[in-house]
């Protein structure tokens, strides 16, 4: 296990501000459920695996074969948050309009 040092740090995160602006895509990997392909068009896609574990985190870029961490993991990890996060809100929101729609009908059912 590489040691990640703040400026491997540093360098990840200001990668990873840009990367949505330059087009990059994830793709969930059909046999790993925790490990993604990270690229963008006319690119070649890494192999990325965000896990939250150093030991299990993983990226096939040079950046990342080189200091155990890349703009690849912290995109992704980002990236999956958002999604999750609107993934949570979007159920509250349906429950909530399930409410609505459940007082609505009953107050028909009283008029």
């Amino acid at each position: 296990m590489k040691t990640i040092t703040i400026k491997t740090e540093r360098i990840a995160k200001a990668g990873a501000a840009k990367m949505t602006d330059q087009g990059y895509t994830f793709t969930q990997d059909t046999i790993s459920p925790n490990t993604y392909y990270v690229g963008r068009p006319g690119s070649k896609p890494y192999l990325v695996c965000p896990d939250t574990d150093p030991i299990l985190t993983y990226c096939n870029c040079p950046f990342a074969e080189e200091n155990g961490f890349c703009k690849h993991i912290e995109w992704l990890r980002d990236e999956l948050a958002h999604e999750a996060a609107d993934v949570a809100r979007w159920e509250v929101e349906a429950a909530e309009r399930a409410d609505y729609e459940a007082f609505g009908k009953h107050l028909a059912g009283r008029f």
